[in-house]
């Protein structure tokens, strides 16, 4: 019975040394010539993006949205730094781009308001980029609960994502 016992801890012991959880950690830029300030918009895609890489059992941890200029070389640096002292394996750059400028309201959480996001994904071991992507939001004009419309479009990002931090 004790031998049991035993070949029962050591296999539960080798499972949890061989289960190794993906960690990332993931910064949203938002490129506004509206010079808004950071938008809702990019908050819902942050908290849908957060939950969906925890609901996947992806350790996750984010620094805080920023606006930028179009020089984001310097908020990214330091987002990496961060992520590099917090030893996670892949850091990814978020680039919102939005456009207002024809929306009936400017100032919403809509879909329309934004171009496209960009990513790119940084193997912080290396600092080298292993994948990028973009997309741009589906046509709008049926989407009824538009936090909704955005936090599928950011699953969709995550998704993508997903897909390649899982290899």
């Amino acid at each position: 019975m004790r031998c049991k016992k035993l070949a029962l801890l050591a296999l539960v012991i080798a499972s949890a040394a061989g289960a190794n959880a993906v960690s990332v950690a993931f910064q949203i830029i938002q490129h506004d010539p509206a010079d808004a300030g950071i938008r809702n918009s990019s908050y819902i895609i942050e908290e849908s993006l957060f939950g969906f890489f925890f609901d996947k059992g992806v350790i996750v941890s984010n620094s805080p949205a920023a606006v930028s200029d179009g020089d984001d070389s310097a908020v990214f640096k330091k987002s990496l730094e961060e992520a590099r002292e917090g030893d996670v394996d892949f850091f990814i750059e978020i680039t919102g781009d939005y456009d207002s400028s024809q929306s009936a309201n400017p100032e919403a959480a809509l879909l329309e308001n934004i171009q496209s996001v960009s990513w790119s994904i940084i193997d912080v071991g290396s600092g080298a980029a292993v994948h990028s992507g973009r997309k741009s939001p589906p046509a709008v004009s049926g989407i009824k609960n538009k936090k909704k419309g955005l936090a599928d479009f950011a699953a969709g990002i995550a998704e993508d994502i997903y897909t390649f931090i899982r290899r």
